[in-house]
């Protein structure tokens, strides 16, 4: 047994402790960090909560609403096409597609006028007045 703590030996096994807890320190670093890094869809979110706010309120007629479809989680991605009436009194045509709850499909129909907010840089991004509806930017 005390041939074990020979010099040679000792420093094998020193070296080997330290290469250990080196990877040990350099693995939970590396899921730590992982953990609370903001993804990219966390700032896609705060980004468009910022351009909902900064938005003009207007109002708009559905002119038709398109096709529907399923997202899960009771949400469906809807395609409309809008008259808007901007704050400046200006109307045009535009089309949209919107994430829509279930539930608050129903006041989404065709030939109703709804309250919208005109994207302060792009007045073809049109945002239902109401964060439940969300602009649907993915197909």
């Amino acid at each position: 047994m005390l041939e074990f703590f020979e010099k040679d030996n000792l420093m094998f096994l020193l070296t080997l402790v330290s290469v250990l807890i080196a990877m040990i320190v350099c693995v939970t670093l590396l899921f730590r960090k992982k953990e609370t890094k903001e993804t990219p869809y966390d700032e896609t979110i705060d980004e468009y909560v910022e351009k909902h706010r900064l938005a003009k309120p207007a109002s708009a007629f559905i002119l038709s609403v398109g096709k529907n479809k399923p997202m899960g989680n009771e949400q469906i991605a809807v395609e409309l096409k809008l008259e808007v009436h901007s704050p400046n009194n200006k109307k045009y045509n535009t089309e949209v597609s919107w994430l829509v709850d279930s539930n608050e499909m129903k006041n989404i129909k065709q030939g109703e006028t709804i309250n919208v907010k005109v994207d302060a840089f792009d007045d073809k991004i049109i945002y239902h007045s109401s964060e439940k509806i969300r602009l649907w930017q993915w197909d």
